[in-house]
């Protein structure tokens, strides 16, 4: 009986990191930043996990790749035991067509829908699993900067730029919550409007004054 509970606790954490891999990649971190301000339960971490993004998704892809490879040799096991050595094959196939379906294509579909609001609700377990598996990320990390090394790159985790659209959208989302005034609004609409524009376009020289 334990065999069948191992083997599906595997599927479903692979499930769950490659949902959370999808929605921090796709989630906007001005709408869960708004959603903190508002004291919804767990989005301040959500917000984090977005704001680190790089390295989120590496503790996703690496509790991602666990859970697969140690649901498939349970499952490998468990298949040999009952069924001697064709189990091995069979095991390999279930295991690859169940984590298909319920390990990648079901989560991501459903992550990509609603991808604020799934970081939100699993953001406290994926930082309790990527702090169990911190030394697998680290190796992981130097690993992969290593090989970039080699070829002459190098990898930067960088914060998320406050650029011109990213700016429109945090004014239309506090326009739609109705977080500032109508004179507030007109201002911010304003700013963004003569962002492109150099000083001399709008404003004369005190000399030519």
């Amino acid at each position: 009986m334990i065999w069948p509970l191992l083997v599906g606790a595997s599927i479903l954490l692979n499930g769950f990191f490659a949902g959370m891999e999808t929605g921090i990649t796709s989630a906007r971190r001005v709408r869960l930043v708004h959603l903190a301000r508002q004291g919804r339960r767990g989005a301040g971490l959500a917000s984090e996990l977005v704001r680190h993004r790089e390295r989120s998704v590496v503790a996703a892809v690496v509790g991602n790749n666990v859970a697969v490879v140690t649901g498939t040799a349970l499952a490998t096991a468990w298949a040999v035991a009952a069924m001697g050595a064709r189990g091995e094959t069979v095991a390999a196939a279930a295991m690859a067509a169940l984590n298909i379906v319920f390990g990648e294509i079901l989560p991501k579909t459903a992550f990509r829908a609603r991808p604020e609001l799934m970081v939100v609700l699993g953001a406290w377990l994926f930082r309790l699993l990527a702090w169990g598996l911190w030394p697998l990320q680290v190796a992981a990390t130097h690993s992969a900067q290593l090989i970039l090394a080699l070829f002459g790159e190098r990898g930067v985790e960088t914060e998320e730029a406050m650029t011109r659209p990213r700016l429109i959208q945090v004014f239309a989302m506090s326009r739609e919550q109705r977080e500032l005034g109508a004179e507030e609004n007109r201002i911010l609409a304003d700013f963004v409007h003569n962002s492109e524009r150099a000083v001399t376009d709008v404003m004369t020289p005190w000399d030519e004054v």
